[in-house]
């Protein structure tokens, strides 16, 4: 790569990594890639602060409006944003190494590990991007961040709360549900999109109250959290995760009181120094609250009769996005009324409920689509000739028409 180079100087030293600055905009996406140096090992302090002032001091020469610098983990940070996907690869990597402990309860990987280890073998499962890399991810595995953000998931929390309430987890697992949706939700945050978004904490950051409240929920959250390593020591001193999100989290929320006239705006931190951030109260009000029991009724027995409930919930999420799609290309009240017939809750239906986003008032499921029981069995239907003889006719010239053939219920 060639030799050691920064602002000021160059040593006879192999490169080894690029250190590159970049623009972004705040409304508008837009990344354009400004400056790189070669450096044999991380920065220096003093070199990393001359790069950095020399750099905004030529931007501001130009008509661009520098906001907030960003950066990762780094010991060397200037200014202060932690980059998100960095702080989420961090909490992930801590949490499948140590033991989190948050008002005396602990949140333990084992659930995860047990709700993958029943649904892997399952030919319709609750989270289907949930693989083996995601549980026992390698060295370079630990890097990709599309492996955390999945893992945190709505999706995934939904998954477990629906094994819970069919009784295939203890009650304890209910502190992973807990954290799970909240890192969801406070990735969501960070991760916004401009454009309408059907998952509430994913739309534009504007400081509604329900952003404002998750965000105090989670300070008073990693603020709390105990971490401790096999041996039940004390490791909370290493854990630079924590800071890293508590800074990113005051700072969101003082930068907002700044540019509050913005319409949409994204994650920028200021100096974690000042007083404001440090004077930051944080409500009682825990971010944990378990539901009263769920009102769950039984399934009907001419339905899914061969189906394992954790596999009944699948096939009714799976059908009702089916027929979503369906809706796109036809709809009148008739299939409208049929895509939202079911109003009760049952057993086969929990993941849904738990999975939906956006729940209206006496809503069970949402803005999901529930058909009658009679498109669930049309779809299992499809699915077992599907898997029992698509094998046999894939060898077919037409193997499309010969499928269909077969299709003769």
């Amino acid at each position: 790569m060639g030799l050691n180079i920064t602002n000021n100087h160059k040593t006879y030293e192999p490169a080894k990594y690029a250190l590159v600055l970049m623009l972004s905009g705040i409304n508008v996406n837009w990344k354009q890639p400004i400056a790189y140096f070669l450096v044999s090992s991380s920065c220096t302090g003093y070199d990393l602060r001359d790069i950095i002032i020399s750099t905004i001091i030529k931007i501001q020469s130009t008509s661009l409006d520098i906001k907030a610098f960003i950066t990762d983990m780094g010991s060397n940070f200037v200014v202060y944003i932690f980059d998100p996907p960095h702080l989420l690869k961090a909490t992930r990597n801590m949490f499948f190494q140590h033991k989190f402990k948050f008002n005396e309860d602990l949140i333990e990987k084992k659930y995860l590990m047990s709700f993958y280890n029943q649904g892997s073998t399952c030919n319709l499962r609750l989270a289907p991007k949930l693989t083996y890399p995601h549980i026992y991810p390698n060295a370079f595995q630990k890097m990709r961040v599309y492996l955390a953000a999945q893992t945190f998931s709505a999706t995934v929390a939904a998954s477990i709360e629906t094994y819970l309430e069919l009784n295939k987890l203890s009650i304890s697992s209910k502190q992973i549900i807990n954290f799970f949706k909240d890192m969801d939700k406070l990735f969501d945050i960070f991760n916004s999109y401009k454009r309408p978004n059907v998952k509430d904490f994913n739309r534009p950051f504007k400081n509604t109250q329900p952003q404002k409240s998750h965000l105090l929920f989670m300070e008073q959250f990693f603020t709390n959290l105990k971490v401790f390593d096999k041996n039940n020591k004390d490791i909370i001193n290493r854990m630079k995760f924590i800071k890293g999100w508590l800074v990113s989290i005051a700072g969101l929320n003082l930068r907002w009181t700044i540019l509050k006239n913005f319409d949409d705006i994204l994650s920028e931190i200021p100096d974690p120094s000042n007083k404001e951030i440090q004077n930051i109260m944080f409500p009682e009000k825990s971010p944990f609250k378990f539901k009263t029991p769920l009102p769950v009724g039984s399934v009907d027995s001419t339905v899914y009769r061969d189906l394992t409930l954790p596999d009944q919930n699948s096939l009714t999420y799976v059908s009702g996005y089916l027929l979503k799609k369906c809706l796109e290309k036809h709809s009148c009240d008739v299939c409208i009324n049929y895509a939202k017939f079911q109003q009760d809750l049952y057993k086969s239906f929990l993941f849904s409920h738990f999975k939906a986003y956006t729940k209206k008032e006496n809503s069970t499921y949402g803005n999901l689509m529930m058909p009658h029981n009679d498109f669930y069995n049309y779809i299992h239907n499809l699915e077992f000739v599907f898997i029992h003889r698509f094998p046999i006719l894939a060898p077919e010239i037409e193997v499309d028409s010969e499928f269909f053939q077969q299709l003769n219920f």
